[in-house]
């Protein structure tokens, strides 16, 4: 019985030892975050990235990944649309046109806020926000910017219900957009 009770009681002095403090503890791991996947678009006119959990949409007439495309997102509200133009475009007129028709049509009531810089690109950008189709509070995102030769129109959609789940994947593709 004396050996059980002196490893016992070796055991009991060993872990109230405060010499190593509470470091001597077993030290647990924390697993960092892992980056989500991304997919990259390296087109001869523009490049960019997305999350690969975006979906490319080729269902549209139109749909060009050189010149007109839209991405959605894995959740039921959120998209980007990109037009790519081989030509300069008056960026004051053609973002005036875009609220005119979203105002019109889709965000009747919004508020219109402007913005100048997106990604890492100058040009003219309005924030509509108000109620699509007058019934889901929700946010559209316009911005065109033009050099001598060329230019791109980039409209971002997303009902407010879900701004966190489409956000990060907006500001993903944002960040990443280069015009060559």
């Amino acid at each position: 019985m004396r050996p059980l009770l002196l490893t016992l009681l070796i055991t009991i002095l060993l872990s109230c030892n405060n010499k190593a403090g509470k470091n001597a503890e077993t030290p647990t791991t924390v697993k960092e975050p892992e980056a989500p996947l991304t997919t990259s678009l390296n087109r001869p006119t523009y490049s960019l990235k997305y999350l690969s959990s975006w979906i490319i949409d080729s269902s549209s007439e139109e749909f060009d990944l050189d010149r007109h495309f839209t991405l959605h997102s894995p959740v039921e509200s959120g998209v980007i649309t990109f037009f790519i133009f081989n030509t300069p475009k008056d960026e004051a007129e053609s973002l005036q046109n875009q609220i005119n028709a979203h105002l019109a049509e889709t965000m009747k009531d919004g508020t219109v806020t402007y913005f100048s810089k997106w990604g890492n690109y100058q040009g003219h950008g309005a924030i509509i926000t108000g109620k699509m189709s007058g019934v889901w509070p929700g946010e559209i995102k316009i911005f065109i910017h033009s050099t001598a030769t060329s230019s791109f129109l980039v409209t971002s959609i997303y009902a407010d219900s879900y701004k966190n789940d489409v956000l990060p994947g907006l500001n993903h593709i944002e960040s990443s957009f280069v015009l060559k």
